[in-house]
């Protein structure tokens, strides 16, 4: 998990350039979105760590005033493409 959090962040610098410095909350949830949906993709589910990513998410959410549902619909879109760039061709989409 904590691997494709990281791989998700260096995929959204790559797509947005240079990316804030320090733990921006809207980075934070795309690259916690990215992470989770990497690791269902890939089929890693030893470890459930849904309800770690929703705190997570939750913990920055409530720093924007947002509610964790708002705040991953604002960021749904950099997610998919930060998705699109790690899996190219596995979303539908020949790149």
């Amino acid at each position: 998990m904590t691997f494709f959090h990281e791989l998700s962040h260096a995929a959204h610098e790559k797509l947005k350039g240079k990316l804030k410095t320090g733990h921006d909350s809207l980075q934070e949830i795309v690259a916690e979105l990215s992470a989770q949906a990497l690791c269902r993709l890939v089929g890693r589910k030893n470890v459930d760590t849904t309800g770690n990513s929703y705190q997570y998410i939750e913990s920055y959410a409530a720093k924007l005033d947002m509610s964790p549902h708002t705040a991953c619909l604002r960021v749904l879109s950099d997610t998919e493409k930060v998705l699109k760039l790690i899996l190219p061709n596995t979303l539908g989409e020949d790149n």
